[in-house]
């Protein structure tokens, strides 16, 4: 990913949780309740939200994204971001690829926000596999690819 892709990519991995953020700040006590129905249960925190209010968290900050003009591409990505990697129904390299991948890499290896269940040790069979075992290798691994947030982060918050 470089130029306009690596930016568009950055943006749509910070932004992909907008809608819980925003459910989570605007109606606490329903989001509390979701959260709860989702461990209660054994469903998927995007889940949840749909079977109380009628949509997911993930379809209300598309929803969000669109209303604050962002590029379609980007509000996809938030819409979309909890698919499954195999079902993303944008094309390879979308911006929706790249989010639903992240999310899965940072599940499989222990990093959640705290609300999302990590699912360490469950890292996908493609990993394993050219072309992204290579890509992984490049980055140093699981752990360098870490390390690169952790600086970018830092830079961010930093400057």
């Amino acid at each position: 990913m470089r130029g306009r892709a690596l930016r568009g990519g950055v943006t749509a991995g910070v932004l992909h949780n907008i809608g819980r953020l925003a459910l989570g700040q605007h109606a606490p006590r329903v989001f509390a309740d979701c959260v709860r129905r989702a461990r209660r249960e054994g469903v998927s925190l995007h889940e949840a939200p749909r079977a109380q209010i009628g949509y997911s968290d993930a379809e209300l900050g598309g929803a969000l994204a669109l209303h604050w003009n962002f590029p379609q591409e980007l509000a996809d990505a938030v819409r979309h971001h909890p698919l499954n990697v195999y079902t993303v129904p944008e094309k390879e390299g979308s911006l929706t690829a790249y989010v639903v991948r992240a999310r899965r890499f940072a599940l499989a290896y222990g990093i959640s926000d705290g609300v999302d269940t990590a699912q360490a040790g469950r890292v996908p069979r493609e990993w394993s596999t050219r072309p992204l075992s290579k890509v992984l290798a490049d980055a140093g691994g699981p752990d360098g690819v870490i390390a690169r947030v952790s600086a970018f982060l830092e830079s961010t918050l930093a400057g």
